[in-house]
């Protein structure tokens, strides 16, 4: 018998060992005698033999083989000897239990993969049906994460991703599948529950573990979790359908404040529904012309006259009717029709305050409303002035109006960029302030002239309610900063006299005017002069 090099470095037996040996030396045990005997007639037979089989190496490692066995005559067709060329597979076999590993598990946070979960929910909704037992899908989207992983990095977001990922499997029972769907979403199905309520202590568990800070390097970061929860059999029958219920119960989660979670509903389908469509509908309501701009006057309180406007969008779809702002704002936000809408918003504020102006109603400004996506556009600043210059209205009798929540989430980066506006003589004001992150310390800071309080606040006026205390106080630090004040949603006298008691400086709402078209605000206002 002769060897090579190749059967040295695979076996780890030299020609002097095995010289003079069987090749018994090397089985492994995994192939038994029948194995051998049908090797050897089908050599007899047809001088060849295929196939894959273990061996045992010197140091007792056991290793795939292929190998391939030929018998070599001579041309009388005498046997002279028998050639074997074996592969090790080793190395093809690991290869493969990682491509098999991939194709089922998330390769970040060694979780299952989507393909991995759905399969798994069939074979569990087959359990389920036949056991008649109750099945959860929790659906999980992280708050914020986004923020994390455009501020700090991919690499921070994948390692607050790893232990979000660990924090969840400590959280459940063994028995529970989760799964990384993909982003910042994960999912996971809770078998042979007793009640559908069950399903909510482990939301509420999950809720609580991830509200605890993730260390990454210099960084303390929190990232809290919407769960939308669907179950089999109320919320549907097929795998799907449970998901797709428990993703639509996720977004009213998120909706509803984020961390914390909703089961899903019919009406919530409804709901869903109805987004759709606005959604379809919103993206030719430009071109159809059915988005229109209407106008609510801004009074001095002491005096009760007009002083500014703001201007508000509103949408008539033929299908759909009257959609409201609330409504479809939103969703505007999310599929990127905010962008456009926005320019018209500016355009068409600009072109009616040079009306009002006109028609001799003297107003100071106009407030416009602009989302904190519109001020990722590169050339945002530059756009609003040369509309602005179009219609001849000047930066300093326009007002933008901003988010609380856009200040806060968007830190340095986004106050640089309202700095900008004002050094341009663009007024700014803060919208909805004290519904947000409601935090006065960071007042002083922010690059703002006017504070509008919400109507939130305003409406429980009457019943003294301790919000009353903090419109007092938010219009005491206002004044002391020099910021302008406006409450919004005034409907009463008692709200009206118990504002201008405590020094507002400016009102807002149904009690003075509802929204009005600029032809209504002409003729209302034309012969009012401050």
């Amino acid at each position: 018998m002769s060897i090579n090099s190749a059967f040295t470095n695979i076996y780890g037996y030299t020609l002097t060992e095995v010289k003079g040996k069987s090749l018994k030396f090397l089985h492994s045990g995994v192939q038994d005698t029948s194995f051998y005997k049908d090797l050897w007639n089908q050599l007899i037979e047809h001088g060849i033999w295929k196939g894959k089989f273990v061996n045992k190496t010197k140091n007792g490692e056991l290793i795939p083989l292929w190998s391939t066995i030929k018998k070599i005559t001579n041309s009388k067709g005498d046997v002279l000897n028998y050639t074997a060329v074996q592969t090790d597979l080793r190395e093809i076999e690991t290869s493969q239990a990682k491509a098999d590993y991939l194709a089922y598990h998330d390769a970040l946070t060694g979780l299952s993969n989507r393909v991995n979960f759905e399969e798994y929910l069939q074979h569990a909704l087959i359990i389920s049906k036949r056991n008649k037992d109750i099945l959860a899908v929790l659906f999980i989207d992280l708050d914020r994460f986004k923020v994390i992983n455009d501020t700090l990095g991919h690499d921070i977001g994948d390692e607050v991703l790893k232990t979000v990922a660990s924090r969840l499997k400590t959280t459940l029972r063994e028995s529970d599948f989760i799964s990384r769907w993909g982003g910042d979403e994960f999912v996971i199905i809770l078998e042979n529950l007793t009640l559908a309520s069950d399903a909510a202590i482990v939301a509420q568990n999950i809720i609580k573990n991830l509200e605890e800070p993730i260390h990454v390097n210099e960084h303390s970061l929190i990232t809290t979790a919407s769960i939308g929860i669907a179950v089999y059999p109320q919320n549907g029958e097929d795998s799907q359908t449970l998901i797709k219920h428990a993703d639509s119960a996720m977004y009213l989660a998120k909706e509803s404040g984020k961390n914390n979670f909703r089961y899903y509903t019919q009406e919530l389908s409804r709901n869903i529904q109805h987004r759709l469509d606005i959604d379809m509908a919103l993206r030719n309501a430009l071109q159809n012309n059915e988005l229109f701009m209407v106008f609510q006057p801004q009074y001095r309180l002491k005096t009760k006259t007009i002083h500014s406007v703001e201007a508000l969008v509103r949408w008539k779809n033929p299908k759909l009717g009257n959609v409201a702002p609330d409504k479809f704002i939103p969703v505007a936000e999310e599929n990127g029709t905010i962008i456009p809408l926005g320019y018209f918003v500016f355009e068409e504020s600009c072109k009616a305050f040079k009306q009002m102006k006109e028609a001799n109603i003297h107003i100071h400004y106009i407030a416009i409303n602009v989302s904190s996506l519109q001020f990722k556009e590169a050339n945002l600043l530059e756009t609003f002035l040369a509309i602005a210059a179009r219609h001849n209205v000047q930066p300093h009798e326009i007002e933008i109006e901003i988010t609380e929540r856009f200040i806060m989430e968007h830190t340095v980066a986004n106050l640089n960029i309202l700095q900008n506006f004002r050094n341009y003589g663009f007024k700014i004001s803060i919208d909805d302030f004290g519904t947000g992150y409601s935090s006065m310390s960071y007042l002083k800071q922010l690059p703002t002239d006017t504070i509008k309080i919400d109507k939130s606040f305003v409406d429980d006026i009457a019943n003294g309610s301790s919000d009353n205390v903090i419109i007092e106080a938010i219009i005491a630090l206002s004044k002391t900063l020099e910021y302008m004040i406006v409450a919004e949603g005034i409907e009463t006298q008692d709200q009206e006299e118990f504002l201008a008691e405590a020094n507002c400086d400016f009102g807002q709402g149904y009690l003075f005017s509802r929204p009005v078209t600029c032809k209504e605000i002409i003729e209302r206002f034309s012969e009012k002069i401050l």
